[in-house]
């Protein structure tokens, strides 16, 4: 490789940038030069001034802004509420005192929206990555990283759950923890529905435009609404039940821009929207989720 330096004394313009050449292809900026990094409130940006013409996108400058962080801080949000429904739930089975209808009320709120929400989240990038890798690639991938965690741990929590089975409120066979297959474990269905619905959603998009991606939302929309009364196995409940949050995210992915830019008003609307429905759905119909 040989390195070609331009003028290292003024590096404020894209001419005086100096620049890495290998074989006459401008391919990246030289990463030591003074004025090439720079913090910006404090996140981190690269200036790239040179692009090559199979990277025309390296041009301008490229800050942390670009991470959608709303994204970040849902996921942060769903987890701690994963936890606290786990945990308050193990509370309650355990026999220990709580005052019931707290509990009801509040778990009831939970599981109405955090679950749904990391189906939505895993919508997002779904197209993407559809794109990048095909349907066969992704779902390679996704055996990789989402069906082998969800074996091993299943063997691992299902076993240690069999020896200390004398000592807890569930009874566990061995037989329970084999049967992983078509009876998740507990808190690990959701790598099980998720895994599935990628492996669905890839056949699905490989198929049809995304276009149709509206019409498929209305189609697992219905199918959400009669999930309970299917009688299909397990799989086709976890489908049925979730896809259609799954969908929702990959819809919403095409339009989150006009969101993004409008988000301190959405977010309020969206907030009262929320809390109307919750309160609608819970004290005004006495319904729990």
């Amino acid at each position: 490789m040989r390195r070609t330096r331009r003028n290292l004394q003024s590096p404020s313009t894209p001419k005086q940038d100096p620049v890495w050449r290998t074989k006459g292809n401008e391919t990246a900026a030289w990463l030591s030069a003074p004025g090439n990094w720079h913090k910006p409130d404090t996140r981190l940006s690269l200036r790239l001034p040179i692009a090559s013409s199979k990277h025309p996108h390296y041009t301008g400058v490229f800050t942390m802004r670009d991470r959608s962080y709303w994204v970040d801080y849902a996921k942060a949000i769903g987890i701690i509420l994963v936890v606290y429904g786990h945990v308050a739930r193990g509370v309650y089975s355990a026999g220990l005192p709580i005052d019931t209808y707290t509990f009801r009320m509040v778990d009831s709120i939970i599981y109405s929206f955090h679950m749904p929400l990391f189906f939505f989240l895993s919508g997002l990038f779904f197209y993407e990555s559809l794109t990048k890798r095909g349907a066969g690639g992704l779902i390679v991938n996704k055996i990789d990283t989402i069906a082998y965690p969800f074996i091993i741990w299943s063997l691992l929590q299902g076993s240690i759950e069999f020896a200390l089975s004398n000592y807890t409120t569930h009874s566990t066979s061995y037989f329970d923890v084999l049967s992983f297959a078509w009876n998740p474990r507990a808190q690990f269905w959701f790598l099980y529905a998720l895994f599935w619905i990628f492996v669905l959603s890839a056949l699905i998009y490989s198929l049809v435009s995304k276009a149709y991606s509206a019409l498929l939302l209305l189609f697992f929309a219905v199918l959400f609404v009669v999930s309970k009364e299917l009688h299909a196995g397990v799989i086709v409940y976890y489908i049925a039940g979730n896809t259609v949050f799954f969908v929702f995210g990959i819809v919403f992915n095409d339009i989150k821009d006009f969101f993004e830019r409008r988000c301190k008003a959405l977010a309020m609307g969206l907030g009262i929207a929320f809390l109307a429905g919750q309160y609608i759905f819970h004290f005004v119909l006495g319904l729990t989720y």
